[in-house]
């Protein structure tokens, strides 16, 4: 979070802080009136589009507000291979091998992306 907020400014939208597990907690282990989708977004440093998707839509201010209001959000770095690794096989513990594929499919360095994911009665979907 400090080294994202010193690149790109204090505006943006509020990042869950912990593991996709606890952020998965905060979206639906929660009343029925607060459970929102979770917005899973994995970035690299490489990645030219990440920089500018974050600069110019994430920290717009009226973008931040409408994530707040409607998802809770967690970010994910994908710059380092073993931090690809980590969260390929923690999606695949949590979404089964569909989910881990999804991912699996982001090359570091080309893009940033947002994934997501809503329940579906009992299972988190991920879209």
């Amino acid at each position: 979070l400090q080294v994202f907020e010193q690149r790109y400014g204090a505006v943006h939208p509020s990042f869950h802080i912990g593991t996709l597990k606890s952020a998965l907690t905060a979206a639906f282990n929660v009343p029925a009136d607060l459970k929102r989708p979770l917005i899973v977004f994995l970035h690299s440093d490489r990645a030219l589009t990440g920089h500018l998707f974050c600069s110019q839509v994430i920290c717009s201010e009226s973008i931040a507000s409408y994530i707040d209001q409607h998802f809770v959000m967690w970010a994910y770095d994908l710059t380092e291979k073993r931090l690809q690794q980590q969260i390929l096989t923690e999606c695949q513990a949590i979404f089964g091998f569909s989910g881990r594929k999804q991912v699996e499919n982001v090359r570091a360095g080309q893009v940033a992306l947002m994934i997501v994911i809503t329940k579906v009665q009992s299972a988190p979907q991920v879209f």
